[in-house]
């Protein structure tokens, strides 16, 4: 109707100009008609430069919303664009899109999931986009627990800032954001999203995978909840960047760390409701954290296995926890009490948990590596040194004197951050690899099989074994009792050790055989059932529609039923994993319904 009305202003317009042509080249006068024409052709110009309502939001870089309601009248300009608008408006677009949210609540209520052009459900992200709040305690995107907020498609980046996500809901990954592209946020609130169902994870962000990127800066994770895995972040197998964000309440790990990488620093985890705070199984070196807080309530200490420390961090679960994070960084402290403040709002435009006066956090970082400010924006350091976590205090009383536990063996301060050494001195009479380049190390010889730990140049270590060809070793993980392998070609041999003997590879499961799919159509609804044959070898089973994982199965299911939307192909891949690693996949097209 908007267009409509000014189609018609802009007709009434030009009609008399219209009139006076159409004499002109009736009477045949053709100075009148060059002039009626001149005059109709300018007539024209001018007024299709007026209506905003007829330009498209492509010619601008900037949309701004005008309404918290959740429409699609396929209207986007400067009197009548809703967010999902916006966001449609910037997927048909090339180029960087900014959408600016003024305060306001915008609740999602077009319902409908699974639907991939944000028309209704989750808003899609189809191209790059920049969505800037005006603040987090004052703009809130609401998920209406209907489906998860935002969905971010394969090679797209997603910036959000100073905003608050909440409420989204989902049975399978992701509730507040599914990300397959890049993902950053500043200055966010991410509360009250649920993850529903056993088979998924990530109450609050999931991201999938190798390539992807989370960056996450200045904000608050809490009271996230998934029925398995992370409440908090589940980092698949991408890259995660994480500093000064407060992580609490969220039911389920604060952070997983599948297969990716994992970098921490000036964070606060604490009290999340979880057998761990940071759950890394695969490989615990891919976590590194430094000047942070972790304060677990679980019984079974803050991490599943030790981590990577930068130093200067704050572990309050006992130096003889099972499963511990191991820390044993420069000037880690273990077993000991942070001395937090309840979660809530200490200034600034997120939420914080606060220091007491006499925290053990204070004053005690690294300054040589301390951030500018703190998740609040308050500069740092506010003492003689930054405070650990995410949280500084303001005019901090004179350093505590209270007793702490430091580590074993406490090294002095470095002048410069040093290469790692590998562990301790080698026997002469051994055979080592002095690493060459930086160096994945996995659970057989080739890329298929599990990642178990990573090597940087000039790491050395012992030499186990070989592979028949030896193009792969068998090496020993410095500091622990782990095994895994690496290229030959990463490095050069070393010692005067026995040739070592060739060792025998663990078996990974077998491309699941037999995959297909058979597709039933009837009153609107359509089911694609997967079938597949048993693989011997395999623990589990991992599906994926359009690359997006959608479930994992255990290993006695030999067929799964999907509903996708009606009328549209989709592409299904299915891989088999046991505990080596992961298969190739198998992949079958199941045709739209008619």
């Amino acid at each position: 109707p908007k267009i409509i009305s000014k189609v018609d202003s802009t007709f009434e317009m030009i009609y008399p100009f219209l009139v006076n042509f159409l004499t002109a080249c009736k009477t045949g006068r053709p100075l009148l008609t060059l002039l009626a024409c001149l005059t109709f052709c300018a007539a024209i110009l001018a007024a299709c430069t007026l209506p905003s309502a007829i330009t498209s939001p492509c010619g601008l870089s900037t949309l701004t919303v005008t309404k918290t309601e959740d429409t699609n009248d396929g209207v986007c300009n400067d009197a009548d664009c809703s967010l999902r608008e916006a966001v449609i408006a910037s997927n048909t677009c090339s180029g960087t899109h900014t959408i600016k949210l003024p305060p306001g609540t915008y609740k999602l209520t077009r319902t409908g999931a699974n639907e991939e052009a944000a028309n209704t459900g989750d808003l899609d992200i189809n191209s790059s986009i920049v969505i800037q709040g005006s603040g987090a305690k004052s703009t809130i995107l609401d998920g209406n627990l209907s489906d998860r907020i935002f969905d971010v498609k394969a090679n797209q980046t997603l910036f959000i800032s100073a905003l608050t996500l909440q409420n989204g809901q989902t049975p399978m990954f992701g509730s507040a954001i599914a990300n397959q592209g890049n993902l950053a946020m500043d200055h966010v609130i991410i509360q009250k999203n649920i993850q529903t169902d056993p088979k998924g994870s990530g109450g609050a962000i999931f991201s999938y995978d190798q390539g992807n990127s989370v960056e996450i800066h200045n904000s608050a994770v809490v009271n996230n909840t998934a029925i398995v895995g992370a409440g908090g972040l589940y980092n698949l197998s991408g890259n995660m960047t994480i500093e000064n964000v407060t992580f609490t309440g969220n039911t389920g790990y604060a952070i997983a760390n599948m297969g990716g990488q994992t970098v921490i620093t000036f964070s606060t985890l604490a009290a999340d409701i979880a057998e761990y705070e940071i759950w890394n199984p695969l490989n615990g070196q891919a976590v590194t954290i430094s000047n942070s807080i972790l304060d677990s309530l679980s019984k079974n200490g803050a991490c599943l296995q030790p981590l990577s420390s930068g130093g200067f961090n704050l572990d309050n679960s006992s130096s003889s926890t099972l499963h511990t994070c191991g820390l044993t960084g420069m000037e880690d402290l273990v077993n000991t009490d942070p001395r937090l403040l309840p979660l809530g709002d200490n200034g600034g435009n997120t939420l914080t948990m606060g220091l007491e006066p006499a925290s053990p956090a204070i004053d005690s970082a690294n300054l040589q590596t301390c951030s500018t400010t703190d998740q609040r924006d308050v500069s740092r350091p506010q003492g003689s040194q930054c405070d650990r976590g995410a949280f500084e205090l303001e005019n901090p009383p004179a350093r505590p004197t209270a007793t702490l536990v430091p580590r074993p063996t406490r090294a002095p301060l470095p002048t410069s951050t040093p290469r790692p050494s590998g562990g301790q001195p080698h026997d002469p009479n051994e055979t080592t690899l002095t690493f060459q380049a930086s160096t994945n190390c996995r659970e057989g010889p080739n890329a298929g099989f599990k990642l178990i730990n990573a090597f940087s140049i000039g790491q050395t270590v012992s030499v186990l074994g070989r592979t028949q060809d030896k193009t792969w070793l068998n090496v020993k993980v410095p500091s622990s009792t782990l095994t895994c392998w690496v290229t030959a070609a990463a490095g050069s041999l070393n010692g005067q050790g026995p040739i070592y003997t060739v060792i025998q590879i663990p078996t990974l499961p077998q491309t699941p055989d037999s995959f297909a799919d058979s597709t039933t159509c009837k009153n609107g609804q359509r089911s694609v059932v997967l079938s597949w044959t048993v693989d011997a070898l395999a623990t589990g089973y991992n599906i994926y529609r359009k690359d997006k994982l959608i479930t994992t199965l255990p290993t006695h299911e030999s067929s799964y039923t999907d509903d996708p939307p009606y009328q549209n192909d989709f592409e299904y891949q299915i891989e088999s994993f046991n505990q080596y690693g992961i298969s190739a996949r198998a992949v079958t097209l199941a045709k739209g319904c008619p």
